[in-house]
């Protein structure tokens, strides 16, 4: 579902594309790698660009459409992107209730997942990693690999490179356009 997004959504879009990388979860050790001070590192990342994303090995490439879930992902505090992905794991595992979900959430998830039929178009073996790593598979599945690369860096280091050394199949994007995007309003709207 493409739904056009406001100009302060799109702003904020190509902020996140372009200096995503100093939001990066601490395990990536950015700013270490890249020798200056957050404060002068943001402003040499406005200024030279591609040097510093050469610097931090993070391929400078052009803006992707932005997706308004991801955008309500994007605009969430650690906790609730983890929520985001206990919702997700919890739908495509046919709506079984997770370790952090409460009741609320797992009928939440039971009801979605009755109605995507994960079952059906979920590869097997997917559940047998980590919920971490299940979770991180199913929002690599959905993105396109250039936002990929940018969104990794909001997440634990070892769980993505666990995450990027799997292969599964190709599941449907329809069916995770409709995950996610239940997902993403459901923790934007309800649980913040």
């Amino acid at each position: 579902m493409n739904v056009a997004t406001s100009a302060e959504q799109s702003l904020y879009w190509l902020r996140w594309w372009a200096y995503g990388w100093s939001n990066a979860h601490p395990s990536w050790h950015l700013q270490a790698r890249i020798g200056l001070d957050p404060e002068l590192a943001a402003t040499v990342g406005k200024i030279r660009y591609s040097w510093l994303s050469h610097r931090l090995d993070v391929i400078a490439l052009p803006a992707q459409e932005p997706r308004p879930a991801l955008l309500r992902l994007l605009q969430l505090a650690p906790e609730g992107r983890q929520r985001a992905l206990d919702l997700a794991i919890a739908i495509c595992s046919g709506g079984a209730s997770g370790p952090d979900l409460d009741e609320a959430g797992h009928t939440w998830c039971r009801r979605m997942a009755k109605a995507l039929q994960p079952g059906y178009w979920m590869p097997e073996g997917w559940r047998q990693y980590p919920p971490e790593e299940a979770g991180l598979l199913l929002l690599k599945a959905w993105v396109a690999e250039p936002t990929w690369r940018k969104l990794r860096l909001g997440f634990p280091r070892p769980a993505i490179e666990a995450v990027e050394r799997i292969t599964l199949p190709a599941m449907p994007s329809p069916r995770l356009d409709a995950v996610w995007e239940a997902v993403s309003w459901h923790v934007f709207n309800v649980m913040e």
